[in-house]
């Protein structure tokens, strides 16, 4: 494609996170683009973690959340392959951050949020062997925070789009839920719509 081609349709979804949709609204609507640029969203760091043989077995469930009044540095841990059997291995997804981000990771590097998600399975879980391999992401503005009037903001976003721009749609985690089930009815809800 060049920059003279011209794509015509009849429906457009955009799923990207509200801040990069409202990027690209401004020119079409500024306060359209205000509105959904004003929905926050949070940093965090999860790390994934392999260990040789089946130390948490598929009864043991889906994983835990640590409430924000325990003193734990993490958001919590998913058993993997409780949900995904792996052989004989077992995979854990340990999340940090969120609104604390600032506090439980900060300025450290993949490495450290990879040791400091390693010492927290060992005291909370009570495993004692290395992880045979780890990776960890940083995922700057990750989830979007769903604050008072986040209701109203998206029906004002969706009624502006349905006043003045039929066929385009906003869809996703910053609008419906940010789990993954709720992006996927978001996103089935408005196409069943087209």
């Amino acid at each position: 494609n060049t920059a003279d081609d011209t794509l015509l349709c009849d429906n457009v979804v955009l799923a990207a996170p509200s801040f990069t949709t409202a990027q690209l609204l401004a020119p079409l609507h500024l306060e359209l683009a205000d509105t959904l640029a004003s929905i926050p969203y949070v940093n965090v760091a999860v790390t994934n973690l392999e260990y040789s043989g089946r130390d948490i077995q598929g009864d043991k469930g889906f994983g835990f959340l640590v409430p924000p009044t325990e003193p734990e540095p993490i958001l919590g841990c998913i058993y993997d392959t409780c949900t995904f059997a792996q052989g004989e291995r077992t995979i854990l997804t340990v999340m940090m951050g969120g609104a604390w981000y600032n506090q439980t990771v900060g300025e450290k590097n993949e490495e450290d949020v990879s040791l400091v998600a390693q010492e927290t399975v060992k005291k909370l879980l009570g495993f004692t062997a290395t992880p045979q391999r780890t990776a960890t992401s940083l995922l700057p503005k990750c989830i979007a925070q769903y604050t008072v009037g986040h209701r109203a903001r998206v029906a004002k976003a969706r009624h502006f789009l349905n006043e003045n721009c039929p066929g385009l749609s906003i869809v996703g985690s910053s609008y419906d839920g940010v789990g993954i089930n709720d992006t996927i009815l978001s996103s089935k809800t408005h196409v069943l719509k087209l």
